[in-house]
């Protein structure tokens, strides 16, 4: 989503970074913020945590999965 992409460059993370971080490829963080990828939970922890954001706030419509 373009709140994850804008999370992202106010942290300083390119997609290739963010995406080492979370244990994801470039490519599924560039599907991510376009909306053609939903991450599993694990990634949207840690998604969540380096992006310095609750898991809820970035996915509110999986937060009952968490």
């Amino acid at each position: 989503s373009a709140r994850i992409a804008d999370l992202r460059t106010r942290r300083g993370y390119t997609q290739e970074q963010l995406a080492h971080l979370v244990g994801a490829s470039q490519h599924q963080i560039s599907r991510l913020e376009s909306g053609r990828w939903r991450p599993h939970k694990t990634a949207r922890i840690k998604l969540a945590r380096w992006l310095r954001v609750r898991v809820g706030s970035l996915f509110p419509q999986h937060y009952e999965w968490i």
